[in-house]
C-alpha cells in the first residue's frame, strides 16, 4: 500500500468508527457548545464505546443547539450552558467552548457533579486551574483535557 493510500484508509477509520451495542447503563456526555471539533474529538469515538453515548448539545440559542443535534443524532437541544449542566440526564460535560469561557463553566459542572473532558486550554492561570482540580477532588468526579495530537 502506498502512502497516499494508507493515509486515506487511516482517515476512513476515524470518519466511520464501528458502531457498537451500548450497555445497558452508558455514561451520557452532554457537549457545551455546537463546536466544530466535537465530532471528531467525541460524538464519532463515542460510537465504538460501549459505555458512552453523547445525548446533548447545548448553544447559545436554541436554534442552533437543534440544528446541531439534529446533524449529529443526539437526543436532546438546551439553549444555554447552565440548562445542559443542571440535566440529571447528563453524566458527563465535554466543554468545547471558546477557551475564555473554559474556566467558568468547567467550574460550573465540577460544582454540579459532573465529570469534565475540557478542551485546552482548561483555564487562563495556574491559580485557576488549581480550582478547578479542587472542584473536582470536592465532587469525587474526574477532570481531564483534550489532547487529540501528541
Amino acid at each position: 500500500m502506498n502512502k497516499t493510500s494508507t493515509t486515506n484508509l487511516t482517515q476512513k477509520q476515524d470518519t466511520f468508527p464501528t458502531k457498537v451495542t451500548k450497555s445497558a447503563n452508558p455514561l451520557r456526555l452532554g457537549i457545551l457548545g455546537a463546536a466544530k471539533i466535537a465530532p471528531k474529538a467525541v460524538i464519532l469515538p463515542a460510537l465504538s464505546h460501549p459505555d458512552i453515548t453523547v445525548t446533548a448539545v447545548a448553544a447559545r440559542s436554541l436554534k442552533k443547539a437543534q440544528v446541531y443535534a439534529t446533524k449529529h443524532g443526539l437526543a436532546k437541544a438546551y439553549e444555554g450552558y447552565q440548562t445542559l449542566i443542571d440535566d440529571p440526564d447528563v453524566d458527563i460535560v465535554y466543554n468545547a467552548l471558546p477557551n475564555g469561557l473554559h474556566y467558568e463553566w468547567t467550574l460550573k459542572a465540577l460544582r454540579a457533579g459532573k465529570h469534565v473532558l475540557n478542551e485546552k486550554p482548561s483555564a487562563n492561570t495556574e491559580a485557576e486551574t488549581e480550582q478547578l482540580f479542587e472542584a473536582a477532588k470536592e465532587k469525587g468526579v474526574v477532570l481531564l483535557d483534550a489532547y487529540h495530537h501528541r
